[in-house]
């Protein structure tokens, strides 16, 4: 199907949460309503629906908006509400566990880690719900394409479509003052800030080449360059040098990965080992074209203020090496030092995903959770070579931004979509696949 079609197919729905999101701003606890059509679709096993939801609320969530703001606490009950009906479906599921199973160990040493967290119930709340992401997510991923088909993924696929161009229509309806773009014309679109979008670009770029990959024909040629065209000149609009790098690397390195893996890895290293050379040429070419402004040259060599996080939390990081402090340590502990980071330059968080892994779980928690990842590519690395070119890029967004720590942001669940993607040809038989596909479009398209 194309994606007008698919567009077409799902309209209803998004009209509904449209509709669903007007009546919330006027009435913050209308958002509540919506449970009890969670647990209906649950129960009829309509995990696509269920996780858009999600995802949706999730976005809303990460936006400054103060007429979004009640998206902040619902999305903790919507996670929990998941967790209930994951509980309550579990027998009807007919695949397997999916990706979770890589992570038990980290999730372990993660439960160990909070006895030593200064916050406990905080830190409890956010591994509860990183845990039941990591779990959650990939199974009504793959439950959705055993019971739908391969034609879910391309629902997926234009429901990030659709977010991308009304984060473009937002920004360019109002000017500078706009929600969707910054006062230095940075495009954030629906997201908080232009970082978050930028991040959500990548992930949902990743996600686009795992299809075009894992399943061939489920995107044509043209939609794919297309589609890599439109998210180019959004990335470059949101002025976010770490995801226009991320997106780069994923692009070319998955063209190297398909003549030999064995001449990607080591085009990587040589990239690595040149990197101040790149920088400087890089530097001077952008300048050269004018986009000093849009790329923020001025401010590359100390990473927009994150080197002084980074030297803080590495200095913490001594305090707690092998055994971190629990989640949520790493937020804490910047919260209150937040002043000793503003003199020195810095506003925010850690900004670097892995030294907030050592914080929190320690060098063996950051050493089982990368053992997950790995894990998952070497198993992806079965269906197609792409897997390892999707984490090199997205290790590289993670380098410079944290929310690969956070469970209830947009981008966390969805990279968990990709590699699911990656995954799910081991997890379902897919033998059945065009038959299931065919019988949901015609069910589908006869009742629109």
């Amino acid at each position: 199907m194309r994606i007008l079609d698919i567009l077409v197919l799902d309209l209803r729905f998004y009209l509904l949460l449209t509709i669903w999101v007007i009546g919330c701003i006027i009435f913050h606890p209308f958002a509540y309503a919506i449970l009890p059509v969670v647990f209906v679709l649950g129960h009829r096993e309509r995990y696509f629906e269920v996780l858009i939801l999600f995802l949706f609320v999730l976005i809303l969530s990460d936006s400054t908006d103060p007429l979004l703001m009640w998206s902040q606490s619902f999305k903790n009950i919507l996670v929990l509400t998941f967790g209930l009906i994951f509980l309550l479906k579990y027998r009807s599921f007919s695949t397997e566990g999916g990706i979770i199973r890589y992570f038990l160990p980290f999730f372990a040493i993660a439960l160990l880690c909070l006895a030593y967290s200064p916050i406990p119930i905080v830190g409890s709340q956010k591994m509860l719900s990183y845990f039941l992401v990591f779990i959650i997510v990939p199974k009504f991923v793959l439950e959705a394409i055993k019971i739908q088909g391969r034609i879910v993924l391309k629902r997926f696929l234009v429901f990030g479509l659709i977010v991308l161009v009304i984060s473009l229509f937002l920004g360019y309806i109002g000017g500078p003052d706009s929600i969707g773009m910054m006062a230095n014309y940075r495009l954030n679109g629906v997201f908080g800030n232009p970082n978050g979008l930028g991040i959500y670009v990548l992930i949902f770029t990743c996600f686009v080449v795992a299809l075009k990959e894992v399943y061939t024909g489920l995107i044509s040629r043209v939609e794919y360059l297309v589609i890599l065209g439109f998210v180019l000149f959004i990335v470059v609009q949101t002025g976010s040098r770490g995801a226009l790098m991320s997106l780069i690397v994923l692009i070319a390195s998955n063209s190297l990965f398909k003549l030999s893996p064995w001449i990607g890895i080591l085009v990587i290293f040589f990239i690595i080992a040149i990197y101040d050379f790149l920088l400087s040429y890089f530097i001077t070419t952008m300048i050269d074209l004018g986009l000093q402004e849009e790329l923020r040259l001025d401010k590359i060599e100390d990473a927009s203020g994150r080197v002084i996080a980074w030297t803080f939390a590495w200095d913490n990081i001594q305090d707690s090496f092998f055994l971190g402090k629990g989640f949520g340590y790493d937020r804490n502990l910047t919260r209150i030092n937040f002043m000793r980071l503003s003199k020195l330059g810095h506003e925010g968080g850690v900004h670097n995903s892995f030294l907030m892994l050592w914080l929190n779980v320690g060098l063996l928690g950051l050493i089982a959770w990368l053992r997950g990842m790995f894990l998952v590519v070497i198993k992806g690395n079965k269906n197609t070579r792409v897997a390892l070119p999707i984490l090199i890029s997205v290790f590289i967004s993670a380098f410079f931004e944290g929310w690969l720590v956070g469970s209830l942001n947009p981008f966390t669940p969805f990279f968990l979509i990709t590699l699911t993607v990656l995954t799910s040809k081991d997890f379902i038989n897919v033998g059945s696949d065009a038959a299931v596909e065919k019988n949901f479009e015609n069910k589908t398209i006869g009742a629109s």
